[in-house]
């Protein structure tokens, strides 16, 4: 939830120590979530699928963030580009501020199934473990 803030700080920073604070908050906060989610990943997933877990995390986000989210602020620039000229790419940009806004809303709606989940998988487990 904050690197939306700090994504608009380093894009629309009037002043040089504006925009490094904010890129510096940005990079910080885009991999801060990815220890909890990780270790989410692995208390819940069995212990086989585990790898399995991780792999799939691991290219959800790479094809999100590295293959969809380029190419959309690249489409988006170039659509902006006659109505904004050079500063259109601060504009675009933005697309990355909104999808780190909505990753935060999915994370929080996701955890408020997670004790449920948690104890489903214990259950499983301890099913696995007595043969039953």
């Amino acid at each position: 939830m904050l690197a939306s803030p700090a994504q608009v700080l380093f894009l629309f920073g009037q002043t040089r120590p504006q925009w490094m604070v904010g890129l510096a908050l940005t990079s910080l906060f885009a991999i801060a979530h990815q220890g909890p989610v990780f270790a989410t990943a692995m208390s819940l997933a069995q212990v086989r699928m585990r790898a399995v877990a991780i792999a799939l995390l691991v290219l959800t986000s790479g094809l999100l963030g590295q293959v969809l989210g380029p190419l959309l602020v690249g489409l988006l620039n170039d659509r902006l580009k006659g109505e904004l000229g050079d500063t259109s790419i601060r504009y675009s940009l933005l697309i990355v501020a909104g999808c780190a806004a909505g990753a935060a809303v999915s994370l929080f709606c996701a955890a408020r199934h997670l004790r449920t989940d948690h104890l489903r998988a214990l259950a499983l487990a301890s099913a696995r473990q007595t043969g039953a």
